[in-house]
């Protein structure tokens, strides 16, 4: 009697939630609908309560929570060798905006959907998924140049106004042997609005590749706690 007085409670509230307007109307179609919707409801309820008693899954919620309350904080964890790993803090687009962006600056962004290597980074592995707008997760990386910093290419690797940076070298090839597409980066001087963004490791993935990165897309991010060294 009680399963029937919830039912019934729940089917007689549908009309009222937004985009169910159309249960409104009587007729066989809408009872047949809003049973089947009464049953799905007490399914995915019942199927959390088996999976809620599982350690495991009661772990992995917890992991995932804290993970997006860091992200929603700025906190940004590096595990990669292009920067020391550990913790950064990001801060955002007006704080950035206002600080500046220098050369030596660490920053976090997001590679631009229409660059042709956000795809080729996700078909490959070379980033891993997050919550960027092309389903990657963002890039930390070294400010290396700024609007007006005039950029030269050689086999050896990249110099910026005639200061050569050492591990900069474009490999033809990625580490599992994979023919690179040609670079986006194309020597001269910086034009406004962009910076050129290194991680200054050997086969690293950065603006020797993907080219320049909008200064609107940086967000500064501020160490709060590394270890080691890099790679």
């Amino acid at each position: 009697m009680g399963v029937m007085m919830e039912k019934a409670k729940v089917i007689a509230a549908l009309p009222a939630w937004p985009g169910f307007g159309f249960l409104a109307a009587p007729g066989v179609g809408r009872r047949v609908v809003m049973k089947a919707f009464y049953n799905v409801i007490t399914l995915s309820f019942n199927s959390f309560k088996i999976l809620w008693r599982n350690p495991v899954f009661k772990a992995a919620l917890a992991l995932s929570l804290w993970g997006w309350l860091l992200w929603a904080g700025g906190l940004r964890l590096n595990v990669t060798g292009s920067l020391p790993p550990g913790l950064y803090r990001a801060l955002s687009a007006s704080a950035s905006a206002a600080a500046g962006f220098r050369r030596g600056d660490l920053a976090g962004f997001c590679l631009e959907s229409g660059n042709p290597y956000a795809g080729l980074a996700r078909e490959r592995g070379y980033v891993g998924p997050g919550a960027c707008p092309f389903g990657l997760k963002p890039l930390l990386k070294m400010v290396a140049g700024r609007p007006g910093d005039r950029v030269e290419i050689s086999v050896a690797g990249l110099a910026v106004n005639g200061r050569f940076l050492p591990g900069t070298a474009r490999p033809a090839r990625d580490g599992r042997g994979r023919p690179l597409p040609p670079s986006l980066l194309q020597a001269g001087e910086i034009p406004e609005g962009f910076a050129l963004m290194l991680s200054f490791v050997e086969g690293g993935f950065d603006g020797r590749h993907f080219g320049l990165t909008p200064l609107s897309d940086l967000r500064l991010a501020r160490p709060l706690w590394t270890w080691g060294d890099r790679s």
